[in-house]
């Protein structure tokens, strides 16, 4: 199911999934904008903290391809930061 990002009257993001593309029909009596549709929730959630405002973020595919990077990185960083015995 895709996921996008709702902003309520009150100027916060909240994410939620939609199996059809929100409109102003269905969804805007929720929300006065929406962003995506974001494959993963990882990658809606990445966009929240550090999508916004970064001009390396042009699309949803960025921010998908960009959380994939950060969680391989952060992943790597587990396996490889412990100490290692001699």
């Amino acid at each position: 199911m895709p996921y996008f990002r709702g902003r309520r009257p009150l100027d916060d993001w909240i994410l939620f999934g939609s199996q059809s593309l929100p409109t102003k029909e269905t969804h805007g009596h929720r929300f006065t904008a929406v962003r995506g549709p974001f494959l993963t929730s990882l990658s809606a959630l990445w966009f929240k903290f550090y999508g916004q405002g970064n001009p390396d973020v042009c699309t949803v595919a960025d921010a998908e391809r960009l959380a994939r990077e950060a969680a391989q990185m952060k992943q790597g960083a587990g396996l490889s930061g412990g100490i290692k015995k001699s």
